[in-house]
């Protein structure tokens, strides 16, 4: 089995709903993979104060220099 076929089947949507620790998700706002729309409205209606959502500007699933640098910036926020 290939990892795409697996990666298909796992549903987090629980889990990330319950999260006990912090979990802050970094979202292209391009992103064609994964649905910025799907994942931000997840994340404003799970109601855990854990979980949280940085859509990256003019990023996509795979960013390129600026959306890196974004990245890189949200993850020195969080220290």
């Amino acid at each position: 089995h290939s990892i795409m076929d697996e990666l298909d089947t796992v549903d987090l949507r629980e889990d990330l709903r319950q999260t006990g620790i912090p979990y802050h998700i970094l979202q292209g706002e391009t992103d064609v993979v994964t649905s910025t729309k799907v994942v931000k409205a997840f994340v404003d209606a799970a109601g855990n104060e854990n979980l949280t959502c940085t859509v990256i500007a003019n990023a996509a699933h795979m960013p390129g220099v600026y959306g890196m640098q974004a990245v890189m910036d949200e993850i020195g926020k969080m220290k």
